[in-house]
């Protein structure tokens, strides 16, 4: 494994356990420079796990050179308050357009759905993700962020988690 997959692996992995805690405060808009090939996401994270929704709005700039980015096809996406419509879809995953006003500019990504829960995982072979009162895992495979190929991401984060949940990202 490449050293950058490896990268992009380690700060895709999101998962969170039902434990005792309390709820992270909301992120705040932050304008970050980062270098070229990095998004930097600022992300408000919201699991709904009785009913299986995950809410995301993120805030964003684009990669130079990026004129698309990934999100799972489930979500509902709006983009700077407009609805989004896939450029193409393959299988779980949908290509969207960056905004006409993107990139190099800020982007408010706003999504939501319904995670489809792989309740038997076979955790080499598949992108595993579970939303449930069980718990939450949600792998980077199963396209729950943003992302455009080449590029690696970095976040600030805030969830907002049942009473009595952890999160660990």
């Amino acid at each position: 494994m490449t050293m950058r997959k490896l990268l992009v692996f380690v700060f895709s992995v999101f998962f969170l356990s039902a434990c005792s805690g309390e709820q992270t405060p909301p992120a705040q808009a932050v304008t970050t420079t980062t270098p070229d090939g990095v998004m930097h996401h600022v992300m408000s994270v919201s699991l709904a796990p009785e009913t299986g929704m995950l809410t995301v709005t993120d805030r964003l700039t684009p990669p130079s050179g990026s004129d698309s980015f990934m999100l799972n096809s489930d979500f509902s996406v709006t983009a700077n308050g407009r609805v989004l419509t896939p450029a193409e879809t393959q299988g779980r995953m949908s290509i969207y357009p960056w905004p006409d006003d993107a990139p190099g500019d800020e982007v408010l990504l706003e999504y939501a759905g319904k995670i489809q829960s792989t309740e038997q995982c076979d955790w080499l072979k598949q992108a595993c993700r579970l939303l449930s009162e069980r718990g939450a895992y949600l792998d980077a495979g199963i396209h729950w962020y943003a992302h455009s190929p080449d590029t690696l991401h970095t976040f600030e984060m805030s969830l907002t988690l049942p009473d009595g949940w952890h999160g660990l990202s």
